[in-house]
């Protein structure tokens, strides 16, 4: 079912939805629930797909985050994440320094913020990410 909403936005965006497309957004679409660097994703397409190079995937995930489908997110100071937006609700993400544990908190502190930075500094925000760095309770 979300392939096809994604289906519909690639055509609203003037995109086609190729063979090579559909199986990176298929894997996003199943490993919603993780951050992903390109690598990682490139390996689960390359499970699928063995016809599809890096250069795809990137191009592919640059697409789609033009198209407000995927997330990059900065989680380290090495590589950049990415994360399929499923669900139309912010969140901010916490990462834990020693063990690299990545949880996600709800929109609540976003919206939180927006709200402060709008009527403070009169300043429309349209795009965020939130990420705080500390230690998790199992560290």
């Amino acid at each position: 079912m979300f392939c096809e909403n994604i289906a519909g936005k690639l055509s609203n965006g003037g995109f086609r939805m190729t063979p090579q497309r559909r199986v990176v957004i298929e894997i996003m679409v199943m490993n919603h629930d993780k951050h992903l660097t390109v690598d990682e994703i490139y390996e689960l397409v390359k499970e699928k797909s063995e016809d599809i190079g890096l250069a795809t995937v990137y191009r592919t995930l640059s697409m789609l985050m033009k198209l407000g489908v995927v997330s990059k997110i900065i989680l380290d100071d090495i590589r950049n994440y990415y994360e399929i937006k499923l669900s139309k609700y912010d969140h901010y993400h916490l990462v834990c320094k020693k063990c690299g544990r990545v949880i996600e908190g709800k929109n609540i502190l976003k919206k939180y913020v927006e709200e402060i930075v709008k009527k403070e500094h009169d300043f429309m925000i349209v795009d965020k990410k939130i990420v705080f760095y500390g230690l998790c309770a199992s560290c």
